[in-house]
Formats: structure tokens, C-alpha cells, sequence
């Protein structure tokens, strides 16, 4: 470990962050010292390790057990394949077999709403008598090879629920976290956004990655055409799309718009076509 990574570990206030890491009000007030732990975690021999043991499940098994309608509070918004589904669900029986991850993000408005968001899926899981308990926040770590060291890598306002439904033999976790959340990755370091259309959000970020499994996703979801419709009819509020241009840079939104006219070309009749009119949103600026 170099001195200088040492140093900054054993800073009073990165000691602070460490022990205190779910639970820090204003994180923003400590994105210089943690953006300096980003760019030695960057250079040093690291690994980043996941402490749940997540998997697909059907998303019939989690709606069985789990009213995601009834345990979603304003302000909170759930990101991922698992929210366009929710919002497609009612349009076709065919989603009821469609697989998604059985951990649950939840992203929160303010911290607040992040706790207001915890005690109502706690309340929940209470009056369902499922087993439940809060995991602690070095479920998600970096570690350090040379000494061994291991810290967690979001700080901010979250709490990791591990949920057991034993009469299914299903685990459910459920990740919730506030807007503004710090989070040290590999090469980058991320703060953790609130979009209120996040399935129109996983939509983009489908045609971004845009793998063979994304592509085939896409064409699923358009089985349930007036669903998807209203989804992108939706769109995104103005505050919403500036945290999206900052996400996506121009090199990005090029990528994105260049994969959407792919799909349409081989696909004519598609639903995605709306999609195109991101054109106006994405570059209005330049």
C-alpha cells in the first residue's frame, strides 16, 4: 500500500465514512476525500466483492409474495428490468414467466424518503411474516490486496434488506438508496440519481449495452405494445433529462441513437420509433 493511500485510509474523516458509511446525511460534503480514494483504488490492486447471493427468478415468484404497487412510496423509484416489467405486467400474461434479478434497486428522492421507503418495506414484510433483516453496509466491498483491507464502497443514506419467503425457497433483497449517494467503482466513481421514469431510463440503457439478451428483451417487451407506449409517451421531466446528459455523454447518446435506428431498421413496425425523438432531447444543447 502506497503512504499515501494509507494516509487517506486512516484520516479521521475517512475512518468516519467507513463506520458510518449507510448513514451520512451530506455525503457531498465528503466527495473530495472520496474522490481521491477512487482514483489510488483506480491504481492499486483491488477487488470489488458482492456478499449477496443473487440470481434470476421469475417475476411471478416475486409478485406472488411481493406487492411492489402496494410497497412503492412517492419519491421512489424502482430501477431495472424488473420496473418496465412491473408497468408492462397488466398488458400480457406472457411476463409472468419473464426472469429478473431477485435484488430489488430502489433509488429515493431525498434521505428521507430513502428511510420513509425502509419502513414501509419493513412494515410490509412484517405483516406478511416473512423472515427479514438488514444487512450490513460492507456487503458491497472494495477490497485491498497489500495489507488486506476492506472497506465499503457507497456512502451515503441506504439500507440492504435480505428477505426470506421460505414457503418458496425464494430470497429477496432489496437495495434502497438515495439520490446522491457516493459510489467508488473500479475506474470511476458515481453518484447515485433520481429518475422518476426509471423503466423509460432501462429502456435506453438496453439499447446502450445492446447485447443479444437486451435485444431480445426489447422485442418481449413490445408484445405488450400500449404499455411500452405509455411508457415512453411518459418521457422524462426537465430535471430528470439533465441528470440523464450528464450520465450519458455525447459520444454515449450518439451510441444510443445509433442503436435504436438499427432496431427500427430491421424491425419497421416497432413502438421504439418514438424512441427517435430522443433526438431532441439529447442534443438540444450543442
Amino acid at each position: 500500500m502506497s503512504r499515501r493511500l494509507e494516509e487517506i485510509l486512516s484520516n479521521p474523516e475517512m475512518q468516519y465514512l467507513i463506520n458510518n458509511a449507510n448513514n451520512i446525511e451530506n455525503i457531498q460534503k465528503y466527495l473530495p476525500i472520496l474522490s481521491e480514494l477512487a482514483k489510488k483504488v483506480k491504481k492499486h490492486n483491488t477487488w470489488f466483492i458482492e456478499g449477496l447471493a443473487r440470481c434470476r427468478v421469475p417475476y411471478k415468484d416475486i409478485e406472488k409474495y411481493i406487492d411492489l404497487d402496494e410497497i412503492l412510496i412517492d419519491n421512489c423509484s424502482i430501477v431495472g428490468n424488473i420496473e418496465i416489467i412491473r408497468q408492462l405486467r397488466n398488458q400480457k400474461q406472457d411476463y409472468q414467466d419473464y426472469y429478473v434479478s431477485s435484488v430489488i434497486d430502489i433509488v429515493c428522492k431525498t434521505s428521507e424518503k430513502t428511510l420513509e421507503q425502509t419502513n414501509k418495506i419493513e412494515e410490509y414484510l412484517t405483516e406478511k411474516k416473512y423472515k427479514y433483516r438488514f444487512l450490513p453496509p460492507d456487503i458491497y466491498v472494495i477490497e485491498f490486496k497489500s495489507p488486506n483491507i476492506k472497506i465499503p464502497n457507497q456512502f451515503g443514506v441506504y439500507r440492504y434488506i435480505d428477505t426470506e419467503i421460505e414457503k418458496q425457497n425464494l430470497r429477496i433483497y432489496f437495495l434502497i438508496a438515495a439520490e446522491n449517494n457516493i459510489i467508488i467503482r473500479r475506474n470511476s466513481i458515481i453518484e447515485v440519481v433520481y429518475i422518476e421514469n426509471f423503466a423509460l431510463f432501462s429502456l435506453l440503457f438496453k439499447f446502450y449495452r445492446y447485447t443479444e439478451k437486451d435485444k431480445k428483451d426489447l422485442e418481449k417487451y413490445e408484445k405488450s405494445r400500449e404499455g411500452l407506449e405509455k411508457i415512453i409517451d411518459k418521457g422524462f421531466h426537465e430535471k430528470d433529462l439533465e441528470k440523464i446528459m450528464k450520465i450519458f455523454g455525447k459520444e454515449e447518446r450518439d451510441k444510443i441513437m445509433k442503436k435504436i435506428k438499427s432496431y427500427v431498421d430491421s424491425h419497421p413496425d416497432t413502438i421504439y420509433k418514438k424512441l427517435l425523438e430522443l433526438n431532441i432531447w439529447f442534443y438540444r444543447a450543442y
